[in-house]
């Protein structure tokens, strides 16, 4: 009877432990300990960082030049700023907010254009009403923390936007043919949303045959206006002859007559 009980415990026992190992808490410490996730996130944070201090630059030079002023020290205060800010912006959304909503989050629901979004937004929220909420008051939270999150999702999702051109324009320089385009539409379904810029700037993809035919088309239409132009070519070579034959005969014809004249 010991024994049974002892297995029931360490049944009990491991029970508790998996548990313990699915929950999301688990999984998220696992997650933060781990050397490759802050190696990864680290470097961007670090290209977020150097992203804004040089955003913040280039927006405190251009209003230095609009107030006529020289540029060099706001340049570099706008950038310390938003150097900083980025830092901590991104430092928040990958380290601790975007793993929190990577745990509850769908992947098979996933939208390409609002990747990332919800944790832009509430990482700005946070930061932005926290700043704005020590350096001006408590009555400034809720609203700035709405607008500061507004303005880094919306330029989020400006950034996912004209990934997916950059995508679209690659997937066309490479000529991938429209079977294949099928086939991995069909293999991966969230893959086949057009990006919105397709619907303004309309692209149609070639496959290798077509593009041959094309080709043989333009190579025939150019032969075709190369005999059209070598015929125009000897017709006045052949009027040039012509009439250089009909003046030398006039000339014999003047010079005999002179002959007879004088005779």
């Amino acid at each position: 009877m010991r024994g049974g009980s002892d297995r029931t415990g360490g049944e009990h026992h491991r029970l508790v432990d998996l548990s313990e190992d699915s929950s999301p808490s688990k999984k998220l410490s696992q997650l933060r300990l781990s050397q490759e996730f802050y190696r990864r996130e680290g470097l961007n944070v670090l290209l977020g960082s150097l992203s804004s201090g040089i955003g913040g630059m280039t927006f405190g030079s251009l209003i230095a030049i609009k107030n006529n002023e020289p540029f060099a020290l706001p340049a570099i205060s706008m950038s310390l700023k938003s150097f900083g800010f980025g830092t901590s912006f991104f430092a928040l959304r990958q380290f601790l907010v975007r793993p929190i909503v990577a745990q509850y989050s769908n992947p098979t629901t996933k939208n390409i254009h609002f990747e990332g979004i919800f944790s832009t937004f509430i990482s700005a929220g946070i930061l932005g009403g926290s700043i704005n909420g020590y350096l001006r008051g408590k009555s400034y939270i809720l609203r700035s923390s709405f607008t500061v999150a507004l303005m880094c999702s919306s330029l989020h999702f400006l950034k996912n936007e004209l990934t997916l051109l950059k995508d679209s324009f690659s997937a066309n320089s490479q000529g991938d043919s429209p079977i294949s385009d099928d086939t991995q539409r069909a293999k991966n379904p969230s893959s086949g949303t057009s990006p919105f810029w397709e619907y303004l700037i309309p692209l149609k993809k070639l496959s290798d045959e077509d593009f041959r035919l094309r080709l043989k088309e333009q190579l025939i239409e150019a032969e075709s206006k190369r005999k059209i132009i070598d015929n125009e070519i000897s017709r006045f070579e052949k009027a040039i002859r012509d009439h250089d034959l009909s003046e030398t005969q006039a000339d014999r014809s003047f010079s005999d007559s002179e002959d007879l004249r004088k005779t």
